[in-house]
Protein backbone atom coordinates (compact mmCIF):
# COMPACT_ATOMS: atom_id res chain seq x y z
CA UNK A 1 0.00 0.00 0.00
CA UNK A 2 1.35 3.51 -0.86
CA UNK A 3 -0.07 6.14 1.40
CA UNK A 4 0.63 9.94 0.01
CA UNK A 5 -0.08 13.17 1.54
CA UNK A 6 -1.61 16.33 -0.16
CA UNK A 7 -0.12 19.33 1.31
CA UNK A 8 -1.33 22.71 1.90
CA UNK A 9 0.41 25.85 2.27
CA UNK A 10 -1.69 28.04 2.38
CA UNK A 11 -2.63 30.62 5.55
CA UNK A 12 -6.07 29.41 5.81
CA UNK A 13 -7.25 25.77 6.29
CA UNK A 14 -8.73 23.98 3.03
CA UNK A 15 -11.49 21.69 2.88
CA UNK A 16 -10.27 18.41 1.14
CA UNK A 17 -13.72 18.24 -0.66
CA UNK A 18 -13.03 18.77 -4.30
CA UNK A 19 -9.47 17.68 -3.81
CA UNK A 20 -8.16 14.72 -6.11
CA UNK A 21 -5.23 12.62 -6.10
CA UNK A 22 -4.59 9.89 -8.58
CA UNK A 23 -1.18 7.57 -8.78
CA UNK A 24 0.25 6.16 -11.94
CA UNK A 25 3.13 3.98 -12.30
CA UNK A 26 5.90 3.47 -14.94
CA UNK A 27 8.17 0.41 -15.34
CA UNK A 28 11.66 1.01 -16.61
CA UNK A 29 11.59 -1.25 -19.43
CA UNK A 30 15.15 -1.95 -19.36
CA UNK A 31 17.82 -2.60 -16.70
CA UNK A 32 20.33 -0.47 -16.66
CA UNK A 33 24.00 -1.08 -15.38
CA UNK A 34 24.36 0.88 -12.24
CA UNK A 35 20.47 1.55 -12.01
CA UNK A 36 20.11 4.06 -9.40
CA UNK A 37 16.62 4.58 -8.30
CA UNK A 38 18.00 8.54 -8.11
CA UNK A 39 19.20 8.61 -11.19
CA UNK A 40 16.52 11.05 -13.87
CA UNK A 41 18.39 9.00 -16.68
CA UNK A 42 16.08 5.92 -15.81
CA UNK A 43 12.99 7.97 -16.08
CA UNK A 44 10.75 8.04 -19.22
CA UNK A 45 12.45 9.64 -22.03
CA UNK A 46 10.67 12.58 -23.68
CA UNK A 47 7.45 14.14 -22.93
CA UNK A 48 4.96 11.82 -20.91
CA UNK A 49 2.30 10.37 -22.95
CA UNK A 50 -0.39 10.68 -20.36
CA UNK A 51 -1.04 14.41 -19.41
CA UNK A 52 -4.53 14.39 -21.71
CA UNK A 53 -6.00 11.33 -19.95
CA UNK A 54 -4.65 12.27 -16.85
CA UNK A 55 -6.44 15.96 -17.04
CA UNK A 56 -9.85 13.80 -17.68
CA UNK A 57 -8.97 11.67 -15.12
CA UNK A 58 -8.58 14.39 -12.02
CA UNK A 59 -11.66 16.81 -14.05
CA UNK A 60 -13.87 14.91 -14.73
CA UNK A 61 -16.67 13.95 -12.09
CA UNK A 62 -16.95 10.18 -12.37
CA UNK A 63 -12.83 9.86 -12.82
CA UNK A 64 -12.24 8.30 -16.06
CA UNK A 65 -10.58 8.37 -19.44
CA UNK A 66 -11.12 6.92 -22.72
CA UNK A 67 -7.66 7.94 -23.35
CA UNK A 68 -4.30 5.50 -23.01
CA UNK A 69 -1.85 6.87 -20.37
CA UNK A 70 0.73 5.50 -22.96
CA UNK A 71 3.52 2.75 -23.29
CA UNK A 72 4.85 1.41 -19.40
CA UNK A 73 2.31 3.44 -17.98
CA UNK A 74 -0.48 2.87 -16.00
CA UNK A 75 -3.18 3.69 -12.91
CA UNK A 76 -2.66 2.78 -9.57
CA UNK A 77 -6.12 1.73 -7.80
CA UNK A 78 -8.93 4.27 -8.53
CA UNK A 79 -8.92 8.07 -8.20
CA UNK A 80 -8.73 9.20 -4.78
CA UNK A 81 -11.01 11.82 -2.90
CA UNK A 82 -9.78 13.90 0.15
CA UNK A 83 -13.50 14.57 0.74
CA UNK A 84 -13.68 14.99 4.93
CA UNK A 85 -10.25 16.38 5.69
CA UNK A 86 -9.31 19.25 6.68
CA UNK A 87 -5.90 20.34 4.67
CA UNK A 88 -3.37 23.09 6.71
CA UNK A 89 -0.03 24.22 7.24
CA UNK A 90 0.32 21.31 9.86
CA UNK A 91 -2.44 18.69 8.30
CA UNK A 92 -1.47 16.85 5.07
CA UNK A 93 -4.77 15.26 3.39
CA UNK A 94 -3.81 11.34 3.19
CA UNK A 95 -4.72 9.27 -0.07
CA UNK A 96 -4.43 5.60 0.58
CA UNK A 97 -3.44 3.25 -2.84
CA UNK A 98 -3.02 -0.18 -3.33
CA UNK A 99 0.18 -0.58 -5.11
CA UNK A 100 1.76 -4.50 -5.68
CA UNK A 101 5.26 -4.73 -7.18
CA UNK A 102 5.36 -8.21 -6.79
CA UNK A 103 5.28 -8.65 -10.60
CA UNK A 104 7.66 -5.74 -11.09
CA UNK A 105 11.27 -7.19 -12.50
CA UNK A 106 14.20 -7.36 -10.84
CA UNK A 107 16.58 -4.20 -10.85
CA UNK A 108 14.24 -1.98 -12.77
CA UNK A 109 13.44 1.81 -11.33
CA UNK A 110 9.56 1.92 -11.01
CA UNK A 111 8.57 5.58 -11.41
CA UNK A 112 5.44 6.57 -9.15
CA UNK A 113 3.58 10.08 -10.02
CA UNK A 114 1.23 11.47 -7.81
CA UNK A 115 -1.22 13.81 -9.42
CA UNK A 116 -3.10 16.58 -7.65
CA UNK A 117 -6.16 18.23 -8.37
CA UNK A 118 -7.06 21.19 -5.86
CA UNK A 119 -9.63 23.90 -6.07
CA UNK A 120 -9.96 23.79 -10.00
CA UNK A 121 -9.69 22.16 -12.94
CA UNK A 122 -5.82 20.75 -14.09
CA UNK A 123 -4.55 21.82 -17.48
CA UNK A 124 -1.26 19.63 -17.40
CA UNK A 125 0.87 19.99 -21.20
CA UNK A 126 2.87 17.06 -21.90
CA UNK A 127 6.56 18.09 -20.97
CA UNK A 128 9.39 15.38 -19.94
CA UNK A 129 8.21 14.32 -16.01
CA UNK A 130 11.33 16.28 -15.04
CA UNK A 131 9.83 19.27 -16.02
CA UNK A 132 6.41 18.89 -15.05
CA UNK A 133 7.85 18.21 -11.55
CA UNK A 134 9.95 20.98 -11.04
CA UNK A 135 7.22 23.65 -12.46
CA UNK A 136 4.28 21.98 -11.22
CA UNK A 137 2.64 21.81 -8.03
CA UNK A 138 0.37 19.48 -9.10
CA UNK A 139 2.87 16.44 -9.82
CA UNK A 140 5.10 14.95 -7.54
CA UNK A 141 7.50 11.41 -8.17
CA UNK A 142 9.30 8.83 -6.80
CA UNK A 143 11.74 6.59 -7.75
CA UNK A 144 11.62 3.00 -6.63
CA UNK A 145 14.21 0.77 -7.59
CA UNK A 146 13.22 -2.77 -7.15
CA UNK A 147 15.96 -5.65 -6.13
Amino acid sequence: MVVGGAHHRGLTARDGTGVRVLLLRFDAPTRVAGTAWNDVRNWSAGDVPWTAAANQLLNSDAGTTALPLGAGWSQVGARAALDGQLLDAFNSGVASFDLDLRGARRHRVVLLVALLRAGGDVALQAAPLEVLVRNSANVAVRSVLVR
